[in-house]
């Protein structure tokens, strides 16, 4: 080599540069983070060359006085750094080269060791807010909790004598949050633009299901510069990767977000893209033994939304989740601090109670957070049940502990006002209405699983007489169901009103599976269908300014009477988008799963002609469903 030629390379390349293996220059920003507009970010052990005139100006610059020793000796450290750097713990390739994610977590999850039952006895006696605050640190730490660990970075410059901490590796996320964007666009200002609309995106269409995530910390991550230091990457990466699947979409109902099926070719790129990344960064957290938190349990979550309903990797995301909530013994926290109300009526001043606060916003974020990280395991799969009602629940780990959970509520009740409107505690009864119908049905999964059969084969009196009541308490549920339905389209579409719909077509599942199991089938009496002809009659003369009639005789149970009507409006709109495709060229909104959900729910609906021996008025809706299924 010539005395003009470039010396070696003494400085590390910054985080961009070091994911896409592109030559750093070393400036402040470098010349690729700078054309692409991108924060330029560089380890914190990055070595400064000396200058070779800078003997005396620190001790390691006079150590060496044989300038070729120096040189040999900044090479070999520099390989050495280099080593090192390249042995640092992060998801890649050579992750998803062992067993799944998921397959991995429920390991972690189910054989906690002595330390971590100890400190899962401290946090259960912690004080709710404490606890929470306790957990999202943990859920920050888990994804880099690895950069600690001796032969990284952080390991070198630290004491190997004393123990190393567990830190926010601010390396780490501002490798996921670079490449996150990398992915999305070239330019930055649109990545942070399609970021937002994924995220909000993500909020209106899972408001019913998974209103999981509170969305003021959810867009934290683009509101604020360093949000994304804070952040959990499986969390934002699997929430980006269900909002990119339907994105293209113009209408998703709520029980079929995030499927791939519908999804154009683009977003299922996208998402699969993202969720990849997203099940890399879940694995490395429940690969260490602090990587199970909340945060944790809430990216399984929302990753399972995309996975295909009743398969594998969507049953072990979800039982990772409940697994995350019995071993940190969540619900041990809600239990404790807040009794469980029941239902009561509009006469009662328990209709009327508020909402339970804390002591700060942040804590009644957090402590909401838990309430429904617990009950998210059942909403994956009551989602399913509403979209494929000719299914059974066959999962024989149901979360035992939402007998005594309280259902959902506000996120922050101490910014509430002082006087709060009618609709308000009718959405906080229509929520415990829910949580009991929950209750209902894993009490009769419990039943079925040790349910005694006679010597002729059917169930024993003891089991029949159970069941009987659990048809009782479904009769009871009908009369919050007419306090609440929805009269006009706006309610309807309303988050009120969508929430009560799902009710309802859970309420007639859970009919039918008695029915299709024991036989047993209950009319209506004439209290509820006088409330509910009343209601009805009421709304139509509104409109109409004709004078009610009386009927002639009960048919069905009010919940039984509105299913039948949104069946025969899922045939009408397929209709009506058939039609559309013929006359006026237009694409076809309908996909296979509303064609596969249509025909599912055609079936229910000769079951409920069967059960309830009034076929005269199901037959119609049925020669609909059929007429359009057979286009």
């Amino acid at each position: 080599q010539t005395a003009e030629a470039d010396p070696p390379r003494a400085r590390i390349a910054c985080s961009f540069c070091r994911v896409r293996k592109l030559r750093c220059d070393g400036a402040h920003p470098c010349r690729h983070c700078e054309r692409r507009g991108m924060d330029c970010v560089y380890a914190p052990t990055k070595h400064r060359r000396k200058s070779s005139d800078g003997a005396g100006l620190g001790g390691d610059a006079g150590a060496t006085k044989d300038p070729a020793k120096g040189l040999t000796m900044s090479k070999s450290a520099d390989a050495s750094a280099q080593a090192q750097r390249n042995k640092r713990h992060k998801p890649s390739k050579s992750t998803s080269n062992g067993p799944s994610g998921s397959s991995l977590a429920i390991e972690s999850a189910t054989g906690p060791s002595p330390t971590s039952s100890e400190t899962r006895q401290s946090d259960s006696s912690a004080d709710p807010s404490t606890l929470s605050t306790s957990r999202a640190t943990t859920a920050t730490m888990g994804v880099s909790a690895s950069s600690s660990q001796p032969g990284s970075d952080l390991a070198m410059i630290q004491n190997h004598d004393a123990p190393i901490p567990l830190q926010p590796d601010s390396v780490l996320n501002d490798e996921w949050w670079g490449d996150l964007l990398a992915t999305l666009s070239e330019n930055r200002h649109s990545s942070l633009r399609m970021v937002r609309h994924l995220l909000t995106r993500f909020v209106q269409s899972n408001a019913i299901f998974f209103g999981l995530l509170h969305a003021p910390t959810l867009f934290d991550v683009v509101s604020s510069t360093d949000g994304h230091r804070r952040a959990d990457p499986a969390l934002y990466l699997s929430v980006l990767a269900v909002a990119a699947c339907d994105m293209h979409r113009a209408k998703v109902a709520d029980e079929k977000t995030g499927d791939l099926r519908a999804a154009s070719e683009a977003s299922r790129r996208l998402s699969l893209q993202l969720a990849s990344l997203a099940s890399r960064y879940l694995q490395s957290s429940t690969m260490h033994e602090h990587g199970l938190s909340p945060a944790t349990a809430q990216a399984a979550s929302i990753l399972a939304l995309i996975k295909p309903d009743g398969s594998s990797e969507q049953r072990d995301l979800i039982h990772l989740v409940e697994n995350t909530v019995r071993r940190l013994r969540l619900y041990e926290t809600i239990t404790r601090r807040e009794p469980l109300l029941q239902d009561s009526e509009p006469d009662s001043p328990l209709y009327w109670s508020r909402p339970m606060t804390s002591k700060s916003a942040e804590a009644e974020v957090k402590y909401e957070s838990i309430v429904r990280l617990c009950w998210t395991g059942m909403s994956h799969r009551f989602r399913r049940l509403i979209a494929l009602p000719d299914e059974e629940l066959d999962d024989e780990n149901l979360p035992e502990f939402i007998q005594q959970v309280r259902p959902m509520a506000f996120w922050q009740p101490s910014l509430l006002p002082e006087h709060l409107p009618p609709p308000f505690f009718h959405s906080q009864d229509l929520m415990r209405r829910s949580a009991h119908l929950s209750r209902l049905i894993v009490s009769l999964a419990q039943l079925d699983r040790i349910k005694q059969l006679e010597d002729d084969g059917r169930p024993a009196e003891e089991t029949m007489s159970k069941v009987r009541s659990t048809l009782a308490s479904l009769d009871r549920l009908e009369t919050a169901f007419v306090r609440h339905r929805p009269q006009t389209d706006a309610e309807r579409q309303s988050v009120l009103g969508r929430t009560l719909q799902m009710f309802c077509r859970l309420h007639v599942w859970l009919r039918l599976t008695i029915w299709r199991k024991y036989g047993i089938w209950s009319h209506p009496d004439a209290e509820t269908v006088e409330s509910s002809s009343d209601s009805t009659v009421s709304s139509n003369c509104k409109v109409s300014g004709t004078v009610p009639l009386p009927l002639l005789s009960p048919v069905f149970h009010p919940t039984v009477e509105f299913w039948i009507g949104v069946v025969r409006e899922m045939a009408e709109e397929m209709q009506r988008d058939f039609d559309s495709h013929v006359v006026d060229l237009m694409g076809l909104q309908s996909g296979i799963g509303d064609i596969d959900s249509l025909l599912r729910h055609t079936l229910c609906a000769l079951d409920v002609a069967d059960a309830s021996g009034r076929p005269q008025t199901v037959i119609p809706v049925v020669d609909t469903a059929v007429f359009v299924l057979k286009r």
